[in-house]
């Protein structure tokens, strides 16, 4: 039986490839159950048309954000439809829906609602079957393999199965590869574990199978775990008796590869990858290359196990491997950018991560390391060489290497950081020479770099020590120190970096004394130290380089530019939109771009734009004083060494394809709980007042390093300033904001230093305002107040009217008292004239008495009169007392020359009541020699009026009649409220004071009423 298995074996048709090349070099990013994965046993990856990655796992599915992992179906509660167990399978269909295939059947996602809800199939009485595949077709076909043992032809608009296809059961469902695909030739294939491979009869529309057997054209076992038809139209399949590649006319079988195989699938740049047993085969057909990738434990960037069940390549370009112990990533451009690191216990690897030094010399790669020698690099085979330091004759003196510099006979020049010297290779050479300035001493013996002038001198750049030396290559003997002839010769002995310019003179950078050029023919310097609007004082200065325009760069705490023609330099630095202000080396491309070394990782600069462009690949290489390095290829390649070892890239090729991701938002956060579940095409929320606290959470469609990028955001309405969250942040939070109208802008740059080139998302935020303020909250309001105000106005104008007219006509009824009064005490006049028979005396009274009652009832049907008329009044009324009281009196009415009596408006008969007094109660006693005096003036707006009389005064009067019965006199009473209904109505403040004179010896000697009347003008002024 072995002879006739090896012999069957011997006869199978192989085309093996050729020796496959070790890969430990590339790196994957994992993705673990401590990491948020539901199970590390992974079946199946999808990128949806939202940029989330699906993971199907043993135990339940996985949605990824690029930051957080969600899980469906992981736990015993299942609040997603998805119970906990095997995800074999999980496709979008053409209209965006995610369908998951478990062992317990077939789940839909539901967008709207996040959630899985269970499609229900039902196959030979069992409505729990095994999904093991899926193939998606045109809106409506979906196509499932059970493990039960059928091919169904699902409509996914209906809900039936319209066509069954019965094959053999999978008996070993606990292995979890299937196939199911559909050729460019439209016929169907599909196989799992321990079966045929097998393809649906377009046709006849039956199953048949492809040969299994023991000839050399068939394939050996029955088991399939994968079909691939490549951009050449070869027809790959997998299984765990190898690679395959099936002709389907002939149906002839060749292995390329004995190696327990689980998937297979095609890069959008024509690389093959298989996933096996045994890691990761890829190839490349145009060059015929085959790379082996497998895991090593002392390898943190390694696959995490070499059990690879399913490899998917996402919109980025990106690969997502799923493997036995959780998920690698493989970033597309680490197909661009080719990676040498150490990787402890392999010795195929470079011996460290910290690079000093890099020379080409004689078609290989020279790397110095800090501390552990030289490595010397095919970069064809990938093969290393380390070299020491030995104690023999022939190695170098130390394993710290500070320098390698290449002279123009060849011959390579290693710098030593150890106060032992330098070591030199002759081109012919495999072995060093040592060369040491003080065998016995390590207190000069620093070397930072070499140089050579168009002359044959040789230059040794010193750290410390005698500074810059020439040294004699022929004889090996150290000669002239020229540190003299430098400014500031102690400080610029610390020499950092030599560099030969164009026109032969020598650059000299040092830690601290600034920049030289030193000119070998003339044998003088020139210093750069205090620079016009700034300085390299306190700068240590890294690199040189000089451009097509005789523009030489320096490396230091900025980039500078000097320019010899106008004598002027130039600084470009963090604030001039590099996202690092220490700059370490200068290495131009084939283009004239200059790309930068700094502490923040390679940076390209144009210097024809004067701006600069950052990768987040390259961010990683992060480098320093003592660790940096650069040189270009002959093929256009650059090479840098940094912290984290040696990177190799076409700069072309990073430029063409440098694009930003977009930004999409991943979850929203209300009162710290998740809320607004379809975030899909998500343009906008609504939040009511009370939701004013919230996060939004958001990515990018570069899932494998979303944290690779730099962010900023704000909310426009209620923020002018961007806020920029920190590295792996990636969520806009906000509280307090009022009810508005907002739009929240992110933008997204490959760092923050440079925000030229973005990628912008914008989405609506609206707050509802409280009800109570809201439109029609005001209205209501509005309406309720306008009509009570309405009921209080109309109220009030109606007690006003009311109140205005009981006040009319109280006041016409104080004035209608005064002319009672007066008419009173005048017929009294001619009642007495009549008694004594003085008709003649009578009938002038009464002629006088009727001017004066047409008067009264004049002015008594007016609020206000003219002065002119009041005086009038007066003197009428005057006169008919002085027939009265037969001329015992006299009276004078004094008008001041500045009073307008014809334009000055008073309230009538104010001084009536009083006058009347005085004559009645003050003057009616005295036989003779009575007087009343009216003065007239004008008192600061005011209009003074004062009526004097020279009676026996209010005390002896009130003594007179006391016991009399007299007529009582409500002059002052009336009077006073007719001024206080004026000033409620008119706000008319007038007054009134009256006075009790006296003689030199304290006798009565008359009274005086002063009024104080404001001015009122009439309307005529």
């Amino acid at each position: 039986m072995l002879i006739v298995f090896l012999s069957a074996t011997h006869l199978l048709a192989e085309e093996p490839w050729t020796t496959p090349v070790n890969d430990p070099y590339s790196r994957f990013r994992t993705l673990q159950m401590q990491d948020g994965l539901s199970a590390n046993r992974i079946t199946d990856i999808i990128q949806d048309r939202y940029h989330y990655i699906w993971i199907a796992s043993s135990n339940g599915l996985n949605v990824f954000d690029g930051y957080k992992i969600r899980k469906f179906g992981g736990n015993e509660e299942n609040p997603h439809g998805l119970s906990p167990g095997v995800v074999s399978c999980v496709k979008e269909d053409k209209n965006g829906h995610i369908w998951a295939g478990t062992e317990k059947g077939l789940f839909r996602f539901n967008r709207a609602l996040g959630v899985f809800e269970e499609v229900i199939l039902e196959y030979n009485g069992n409505r729990k079957l095994y999904i093991r595949a899926m193939l998606h077709e045109g809106d409506s076909l979906l196509w499932i393999e059970v493990q039960q043992g059928a091919l169904l032809r699902y409509n996914k608009n209906s809900g039936i199965i319209t066509d069954v296809y019965p094959h053999p059961e999978i008996w070993q469902h606990y292995y979890m590869y299937h196939a199911l695909v559909r050729d460019s030739r439209g016929v169907l294939w599909f196989g799992g574990r321990g079966t045929y491979p097998m393809y649906l009869n377009p046709e006849s529309k039956e199953i048949c199978t492809a040969p299994v057997g023991e000839k050399s054209w068939q394939k050996p076992r029955a088991d399939i775990s994968g079909f691939l038809e490549d951009k050449s139209g070869n027809f790959w399949v997998t299984g765990n008796d190898g690679i395959f590649l099936l002709d389907r006319d002939s149906m002839h079988f060749t292995r390329k590869m004995r190696v327990t195989t689980f998937t297979a699938m095609q890069t959008r740049s024509g690389e093959l990858w298989f996933g096996t047993g045994s890691g990761i085969f890829r190839l490349d057909p145009s060059k015929n290359i085959l790379t082996h990738i497998v895991s090593d434990i002392n390898n943190s960037h390694s696959l995490p196990s070499d059990h690879v069940n399913c490899i998917y390549e996402d919109r980025s370009g990106n690969l997502w491997i799923g493997t036995d112990e959780g998920v690698a990533v493989f970033r597309g451009s680490n197909r661009l950018i080719k990676t040498l690191y150490h990787i402890p216990g392999n010795p195929n690897t470079i011996a460290s991560d910290y690079i000093t030094a890099l020379k080409v010399h004689q078609h290989k790669l020279w790397a110095g390391h800090r501390q552990h020698g030289l490595d010397i690099i095919d970069l064809e085979t990938g093969l290393i060489k380390h070299v020491r330091q030995e104690q023999k004759a022939g190695m170098i003196s130390s394993d710290n290497i500070r320098c390698l510099y290449e002279d123009s006979y060849g011959d390579l020049y290693i710098g030593l950081w150890d106060g032992v010297g330098f070591a030199r290779k002759r081109r012919q050479k495999d072995t060093f020479e040592n060369f040491a300035k003080r065998k016995n001493s390590r207190e000069i013996d620093w070397y930072n770099d070499f140089a050579e002038d168009k002359s044959g001198n040789f230059y040794l750049g010193f750290w410390g020590g005698d500074g810059l030396q020439i040294f004699n290559r022929e004889t090996g003997v150290f000669g002239e120190i020229l540190k003299e002839r430098l400014s500031m010769p102690f400080e610029s002995r610390l020499i950092t970096r030599l560099y030969t310019a164009a026109d032969g003179n020598i650059w000299i950078g040092t830690t601290n004394a600034g920049a030289h050029v030193y000119n070998p023919e003339e044998k003088t310097s020139q210093h750069f130290f205090h620079l016009r609007g700034t300085s390299l004082a306190n700068q240590v200065i890294n690199d040189f380089f000089e451009d097509t325009f005789s523009r030489i760069w320096i490396a230091a705490d900025s980039l500078y530019c000097y320019d010899p023609k106008f004598e002027t330099f130039k600084v470009w630095g963090k604030e001039k939109g590099l996202s690092s202000s220490k700059v370490f080396v200068i290495v131009p491309d084939q283009k004239g771009n200059l790309w930068i070394g700094t502490d923040k990782g390679i940076l390209c600069f144009n210097p024809l734009w004067n701006f600069s462009i950052s990768f987040p690949d390259l961010a990683a290489f992060e480098m320093s004083e003592d660790v940096n390095a650069g040189l270009l290829l002959e093929n256009g390649e650059l090479v840098f060494g940094s912290k984290q070892g040696i990177c190799i890239f076409n700069p072309d090729d990073l430029l063409s394809g440098r694009g930003l991701p977009d930004i999409f938002i991943t979850a929203i956060n209300i009162k710290g709980s998740p809320a607004v579940s379809a975030l899909y095409d998500l343009s906008g929320i609504e939040l009511e007042y009370d939701e004013n606290f919230f996060g939004i959470e958001f990515s990018n469609s570069d899932i494998s390093a979303t944290d690779a990028y730099a962010y900023r955001y704000r909310l426009l309405g209620f923020e002018e300033n961007w806020t920029f969250p920190g590295k792996g942040m990636s969520t806009a939070r906000y509280t307090n904001v009022p009810p508005g109208d907002y739009v929240l802008e992110i933008e997204l740059s490959h760092d923050a230093g440079n925000w030229e080139f973005i990628k912008s998302h914008s989405m609506t935020i609206k707050i509802n305002k409280p009800f109570w303020r809201q439109n029609w909250f005001y209205l209501l309001v509005a309406f309720i107040i306008f009509s009570l105000a309405f009921v209080i106005v109309r109220e009030i104008m109606h007690r006003q009217f009311i109140y205005r007219k009981n006040a009319e006509l109280k006041e016409l009824l104080l004035r209608a008292q005064i002319n009672p009064h007066f008419i009173f005490n005048a017929l009294v006049a001619i009642q007495g004239f009549v008694y004594k028979k003085e008709n003649i005396e009578a009938g002038r009274y009464l002629g006088e008495f009727s001017k004066l009652i047409r008067l009264t009832l004049e002015n008594t049907r007016q609020e206000y009169i003219t002065l002119s008329k009041e005086i009038e009044f007066l003197e009428y009324y005057l006169k008919l007392q002085q027939l009265r009281f037969n001329y015992r009196f006299k009276y004078a009415i004094i008008v001041a020359s500045d009073i307008e009596t014809e334009l000055l408006q008073i309230p009538p008969m104010l001084t009536q009541p009083f006058i009347e007094n005085s004559i009645e109660h003050g003057l009616s006693e005295k036989e003779e020699n009575g007087l009343i005096e009216i003065r007239i003036s004008s008192d600061n707006g005011f209009i003074s009026i004062s009526a004097e009389d020279n009676g026996i005064g209010r005390s002896q009067s009130q003594a007179l009649r006391k016991g009399m019965f007299r007529h009582k006199s409500y002059g002052t009473e009336i009077t006073q409220e007719r001024l206080d209904f004026l000033k409620k109505k008119y706000n008319y403040d007038a007054s009134f004071r009256i006075e009790d004179l006296s003689d030199n010896l304290g006798r009565p000697a008359g009274t005086r009423v002063n009024f104080k009347i404001p001015v009122l003008a009439t309307h005529n002024s």
